[in-house]
């Protein structure tokens, strides 16, 4: 083995074989993830940089996001590349 100390990490972890998503972009799937919503719910189908970001598609949901969720909880949230892409864990 080329990676022992990960083979064994994966020997001792929940993996998953198969992967679903609601929709095949990773801004609409992102927004569902971090809401609770579905794309259908926030009319978030695919990427239109000119006119939607991601973040706005989550500023209009009335849900608190997943890493504010935890935040509230007392747990510290730190986002890192294509969590929020403004850098930002944003809420209504």
């Amino acid at each position: 083995s080329f990676t022992p100390n990960l083979d064994a990490f994966a020997d001792e972890s929940l993996q998953f074989q198969k992967a679903y998503v609601q929709v095949p972009l990773c801004g609409p799937s992102r927004a569902s993830l971090f809401t609770g919503r579905t794309p259908e719910s926030m009319h978030y189908y695919f990427h239109n940089l000119e006119d939607v970001r991601d973040e706005a598609i989550v500023r209009q949901s009335p849900t608190i996001t997943l890493p504010l969720f935890f935040r509230a909880k007392g747990y510290t949230t730190i986002g890192i590349g294509k969590v929020f892409h403004s850098g930002e864990n944003l809420r209504t």
